[in-house]
């Protein structure tokens, strides 16, 4: 499990993108307080693009239904979430996004499903 990031970066490798994702791919588990991985970065040290991702994956995470429990709901995720700022997430980039979370009118996470009407 550990690995994936590294093996993602890897991967990336021989593609080309209009900018650089690699260093988002191999450092989206990277935590503010330096006990992430692969690299074990810390802070402002962490690419900004994988400090967000890192958000927005364990948001992802914990509002999705897994096959070992049900999906959490946005509040109970924020909170959670709210308790590991300064930790694993980025003290500056939690609460907007927490803020954005919040004040959409009518978000739902995950999103429902299009039910398709059937003709008869």
């Amino acid at each position: 499990m550990e690995r994936h990031p590294v093996i993602g970066d890897e991967m990336l490798a021989p593609v080309e993108f209009p900018w650089d994702i690699r260093p988002m791919v191999r450092s989206h588990h990277e935590r503010w307080d330096g006990r992430g991985y692969p690299d074990g970065l810390s802070g402002d040290r962490i690419p900004l693009s994988a400090r967000i991702l890192r958000i927005a994956d364990v948001f992802d995470a914990l509002t999705t239904d897994r096959p070992y429990r049900r999906a959490f709901t946005l509040d109970e995720a924020l909170t959670m979430m709210a308790r590991d700022v300064g930790a694993m997430f980025d003290p500056e980039i939690f609460p907007r996004f927490e803020r954005v979370i919040r004040t959409m009118k009518g978000f739902q996470y995950p999103p429902a499903r299009a039910s398709i009407a059937m003709a008869s």
